[in-house]
């Protein structure tokens, strides 16, 4: 065997998992891009999971025929990239979303993050692909460098073993899925590492398109776990979205106008420490415009966690006198599905395997 051979060899496998849903316009930019990766093609796989009622998987298939297909089970982003990763046979795992475009050398660079066995996963340098970006688009990408620059990042990519070993992504924090993952593999003794790998991650461009990620957002707030950070959320959401209320009460009579002075003070003190520390970091006159992106992306998000408690009141009525209902991971004898199924407590715990179609008993419940 030659050193050539023998260093592929001695290359992890890496599994490329990517959700997608309706994703027609975006996907077939990641998948060329995929299809472009220098890494040796013997040493990937790419995992497909798919929630889409458009053209999406015809063009998936079309584009890379010898990828794992899977048709999801429309249960949310989350449980689609379980769903993924548990078909995941790489050493390693990346997930990719479906409006990125990766650069050829992304993969090399994330293998050899691995290299030092305390890593348990990475990040990547992120790169802004906009040539004429609109105002969403430019402060959206601004916003990242405070995440950049927190100590709990997002994860990208992860060791399998690691995954097995602080479990899946959690379904009930949805959007924040990947930081609650990371604070999961740092808390268990691992290393979160930012490779030098490149993504071009475009960004939403329409005010009722931020409207629908921010209560997104809004819904994945979930107290069963870090509360801190979690209140940090809804707090500086709450602060953000009732500054009107804070001028108002500012023009009215003392004691009240107290109240408005406090509630203008926290917003004003809070966001130019933002503003700054975003320039700090970006060097970007445009930083300083951040207030007023942040006051309606707040408020957006405020109105979500409304619509979330509206529900939540009416399903605690609707729920008196029913069963439950409840995620399970189910897994089939036949050997070709770890299946995510949504099952009632009243039916029994079964559900359907996608390939077979022979009903399984569940062997884990998710929430």
């Amino acid at each position: 065997m030659d050193s050539h051979a023998l260093v592929i060899k001695l290359l992890p496998k890496i599994s490329i998992v990517i959700v997608t849903k309706n994703e027609e316009k975006d996907v077939p930019n990641l998948l060329e891009s995929v299809n472009n990766l220098k890494y040796p093609k013997n040493k990937m796989e790419v995992i497909v999971v798919d929630d889409s009622t458009d053209r999406t998987p015809e063009i998936i298939k079309k584009m890379m025929p010898n990828c794992k297909f899977i048709d999801g089970p429309r249960k949310g982003n989350t449980i689609a990239k379980n769903i993924g990763s548990k078909h995941a046979t790489g050493e390693i795992i990346l997930h990719l979303d479906a409006d990125m475009v990766i650069d050829p050398d992304y993969v090399d660079e994330t293998a050899k993050c691995y290299e030092d066995k305390n890593v348990g996963g990475t990040f990547h340098v992120e790169k802004f692909p906009h040539k004429n970006p609109n105002f969403i688009q430019k402060m959206l990408y601004l916003r990242k460098f405070i995440g950049w620059t927190n100590k709990v990042i997002c994860i990208r990519s992860i060791r399998r073993d690691v995954f097995e070993k602080v479990g899946d992504f959690d379904p009930k924090f949805t959007y924040f899925d990947d930081w609650e993952l990371g604070t999961r593999v740092l808390a268990a003794g691992y290393k979160i590492v930012t490779s030098k790998g490149i993504i071009w991650h475009y960004e939403i461009d329409s005010w009722g398109r931020l409207s629908q990620q921010c209560r997104w957002m809004a819904r994945s707030i979930n107290f069963d776990k870090y509360k801190f950070s979690m209140l940090k959320k809804l707090g500086y959401s709450a602060l953000c979205a009732t500054l009107p209320i804070s001028i108002i009460f500012s023009l009215l009579s003392f004691p009240l106008n107290i109240f408005g002075f406090i509630g203008i003070s926290a917003f004003a003190l809070l966001e130019f420490y933002r503003a700054f520390r975003i320039y700090y970091h970006s060097k970007d006159l445009q930083s300083f415009l951040m207030p007023a992106f942040d006051y309606a992306m707040e408020t957006f998000m405020f109105i979500g966690l409304l619509e979330r408690f509206g529900k939540y009141l009416v399903e605690s009525f609707s729920h008196i006198g029913k069963f439950n209902r409840y995620y399970y991971f189910c897994k089939c004898d036949c050997g070709n599905s770890k299946i995510v199924g949504e099952v009632s407590l009243k039916s029994g715990k079964s559900f359907q395997c996608y390939s077979c179609g022979i009903s399984q008993r569940v062997v884990q419940q998710f929430y």
